[in-house]
């Protein structure tokens, strides 16, 4: 059975502040219709691309499955204000999601939110892992201008998924299969995605 986990790009999803917002029209030629959207690359869930941070380095076509799919693990941070190295002590998995249910309406974009010590961040990289999933915007702050948590953990080679959506989950820590199928443009810094899990144990 699917869990879904992702946040689906559709009209009124709010958006970074400044950032281009999710438009979807629809045109009538005689009798078809043709479809076209607008939007953000980091709109809802998405992943980051090297890309994002480095000039001339891979985009979101560069970033292998194996990366985006496999076993994972997933951290319970809700109700914590920050999100500290002791949550990951334990990890066995090279993937690993977040959830803190700071961003349950999708129509706000939330300015504040839980993030990752700088301290948990360096300990991620020492573990070895893939991929880090946050059921938020970011993994940095949303005035943050030189982006270190992003610097520290796409250095390492850790992909990002950001602005999972745990909502209709009924999990808290737990080990599963996960799935992420990005929407792939050739060079891009990043894109939209459909995630899910699997095998939830």
């Amino acid at each position: 059975m699917r869990t879904y986990i992702d946040r689906t790009p559709e009209q009124g999803l709010a958006c970074w502040p400044g950032d281009i917002a999710f438009d979807h029209q629809e045109l009538s030629w005689e009798t078809v219709r043709v479809g076209s959207v607008t939007m953000s690359l980091h709109t809802g869930t998405h992943i980051d691309a090297p890309r994002h941070l480095i000039e001339d380095i891979a985009g979101v076509d560069g970033i292998p499955d194996d990366v985006l799919c496999g076993r994972v693990t997933i951290v319970d941070g809700r109700g914590r204000a920050e999100l500290g190295a002791d949550l990951f002590q334990n990890i066995k998995t090279p993937r690993v999601l977040i959830r803190t249910d700071a961003w349950l309406d999708n129509t706000q974009f939330p300015m504040t939110f839980p993030l990752l010590t700088l301290d948990a961040a360096h300990l991620l990289t020492r573990l070895g892992i893939v991929l880090l999933g946050v059921d938020v915007p970011s993994v940095d702050s949303v005035d943050s201008k030189d982006l270190p948590r992003h610097h520290i953990l796409m250095n390492a080679g850790i992909t990002l998924c950001e602005g999972l959506d745990f909502s209709t989950a009924n999990i808290g820590a737990c080990v599963a299969d996960l799935m992420i199928v990005p929407f792939v443009i050739k060079g891009a810094d990043a894109a939209p995605v459909r995630a899910w899990l699997e095998d939830i144990s």
